[in-house]
Parts: C-alpha cells; structure tokens; sequence
C-alpha cells in the first residue's frame, strides 16, 4: 500500500516537470514565430500603455484627475519646447521640433512630463522607470533633473499668498467667527537625507528633533487650505525661529496679518517688527492648570491649526519623499519640494 502511494507521487511529479518542460519550451519557440506574437509577452507598461493609464488612473501622476492633469500640461507645454537638456540656460527655437538642432528626443513631452509625475508620486527608481518607458538609466536621471528644474521655474508661482481682500472673500466660517485676519497658517516640516560623509555636513543636517539627519523647511497654508508659502530646504539643525527669518517669510506679511502657529514658534518679536501678530495656545507659565478662557483657545487654535498637518500630509504622499534623499539629490532637494508643493495646489482645497 505504501509503495503504491509513493509511485503516484513520483508519477506526479514526473508530470507536472514535463507539463513545465513544455511550457517553458513553447515559450522559447515564440522567438522563432515573429516579434509582434513575441511582443505579447513582453512588459505591459510600454510608453502607450503608460500614456492611456493617466487618462483615467491618478495613481500614477498624482492629480485628482485627467482634466486637472492636462490642465498642468497645458501650463507647462509650451515653455517646455525650449528645454536645454542637462543644462540650466534655456534655448528658444523658432521652428518646429523636427527642425530643432541636437538628437531626436525618444519620449514625446507629454510622456517626459508623465515619467517626472511617475518618479516624484511612486518614488520609482530610475532603473525602474528606464524599464517602463525603454530607455536607458542616464535618460531617465537628465530627464528628471531638467525637468525638476524647469517646473520649478515654471510652477513656482502657484506657491502665493492672496491679497487679503481675497483671503477674507473664501475664508472659512470658523475663521471668520474667531480669527478673521489669518493670513497664514505655519509650520515646519523635516525630509530625511542620507547621511553626508563630511562630519561638520553631519552636525548642521542632524536633526535632535528626528535624531537623525534631515532637511526642513517651512510651510504656510491659507485659511482655505491651499498653499500659500513653501521655503527651501535648510538644513535639519535649523531652529524654527532662524528658519522663518531666513526663509523670506516676513517679507510676505502686512500690517495686521495674524499668523497661527505652533507652541515651538516663539516668533512673536519678529512678526510685531512687521506689524503683524502671532496666535499660538497658551503657555502654562507655572501655573497647575489653564484658566477657562485659556481652555477654550487652545481649543480653537488647535482646531483649526490641525489644517496645516493634513497639508502636510499631502505632501508626503509624494512617495519620492518616503525614502531618504540620496546626497546625489540634494542639489535640487528644493526644487523637487517645491514643485510638490506646487502640484499639491491642484487638489481641492482642505477647508470648505
């Protein structure tokens, strides 16, 4: 009885090594039929099919959807026809692409401005998307750094603060029913780095707030939600009083403007230098408890400052930020942060 048992298994096995046998076997036969039968079996994620997802799959650009995606293309598409690849000067050409001196480009600008949308929102490798779009790895990279710098310059003027006429025309009901001059809503946030190699880099980008290193700037939304300021990147030492001087913030400010922060910005000096005033909760100051008074701002405040850490999120839905900043890309760190500042501006606002 045993041995009968162990002859079916063995027969079993025999089969199914002859079933992958001639599997294995009618695949390598299809390199004989044709490339267009071959051409089935090769990856699904060629440059069209990338081009016909976007269409109707924001996953993979990051945009609430297609309309709002082209709306951004639409922006950019034009001043995009003058790219200096890999250079930072920017060359016009009065003549249709064809024409243009220099090599063919291999991606259409649609499927370039796509590839940069896929490595910032995925946080795809090179490797990964030279694979998808079939081309090589340094492509991929002088695409990407271009591209970064360029929206940058493009983009960067979606990142302002509205006239306060405007501020006070959509601002929120809560806003309006207990702090009707915010003009913007701050905080910091920190990007972790790579480690850098020389130790005094180590010591200014060590963060004693994350324990390691990282970069940081400083982000205010409207009372709406939207974007209003985004700083560059500065080392992860930085404290949030030097960065809000640094950063240009105050330049921003008029007389009157009321500022909602957190309990670490002890900036009020600095803001009344430009007339304007700092609403953060209240301190206990050795007292046991806060008063009923001092309760109730706390309250209000934190209620309607957990706006900018849902703005946050957003940005770190970018998935490129998920992984430590290579040292290979902190040259352009800040424009990659605030090109995603920029396309988080396409979502709807946080605050109805």
């Amino acid at each position: 009885m045993q041995t009968d048992f162990y002859e079916q298994v063995q027969n079993k096995d025999e089969s199914l090594q002859t079933e992958c046998y001639e599997t294995v076997k009618s695949f390598l036969a299809l390199k004989n039929v044709s490339p267009r039968i071959l051409s089935t079996f090769k990856r699904s994620f060629s440059k069209k099919n990338i081009t016909e997802c976007v269409y109707t799959n924001a996953f993979y650009t990051g945009f609430p959807n297609y309309k709002t995606l082209m709306l951004c293309f639409d922006m950019v598409k034009d001043a995009a026809k003058n790219i200096s690849y890999g250079k930072y000067d920017r060359k016009c050409f009065d003549c249709p692409p064809v024409w243009q001196p220099g090599r063919p480009r291999v991606l259409t600008t649609f499927q370039e401005f796509v590839l940069v949308l896929m490595r910032l929102r995925l946080g795809l490798f090179e490797r990964d998307l030279a694979h998808r779009f079939e081309i090589s790895e340094s492509t991929v990279s002088v695409i990407f750094r271009t591209w970064i710098r360029f929206l940058r310059l493009e983009l960067q003027e979606l990142i302002i603060t509205p006239p306060r006429d405007g501020l006070q025309e959509h601002m929120p009901k809560l806003f309006k029913e207990f702090y009707p001059k915010t003009a913007l809503i701050i905080d910091c946030t920190e990007i972790q780095m790579e480690r850098p190699s020389a130790l005094d880099n180590q010591s200014s980008c060590y963060s004693s707030y994350k324990s390691r290193t990282t970069m940081k700037s400083l982000v205010g939304i409207t009372p709406s939600g939207v974007i209003g300021f985004a700083s560059e990147l500065y080392p992860g030492s930085i404290t949030d009083k030097e960065i809000t001087v640094k950063s240009g913030f105050l330049a921003l400010l008029e007389q009157d403007d009321e500022i909602m922060a957190d309990k670490g910005f002890l900036i009020q000096d600095e803001l009344a230098a430009v007339g304007a005033t700092l609403i953060i909760p209240a301190f206990l100051k050795g007292k046991q408890q806060f008063s009923k008074e001092e309760g109730e701002k706390n309250k209000k405040v934190a209620s309607l400052r957990v706006h900018v850490e849902r703005c946050m999120e957003r940005i770190k839905n970018w998935h490129i930020l998920d992984k430590p900043i290579p040292v290979s890309l902190a040259g352009i760190a800040s424009d990659i942060f605030i090109v995603i500042a920029a396309l988080t501006n396409f979502h709807p606002p946080l605050i109805s």
